[in-house]
């Protein structure tokens, strides 16, 4: 987790490539619970 609080890390996470494979096409993800 805190790793994915860095910023770097953060920004690529929150914006990944629609993935129909994963849940809410990997649209959704929450930094804090993940």
């Amino acid at each position: 987790i805190d790793n994915d609080l860095k910023e770097e890390n953060a920004k690529k996470l929150l914006n990944q490539e629609v993935d129909f494979d994963k849940p809410g096409s990997a649209q959704h993800y929450c930094v804090h619970c993940a």
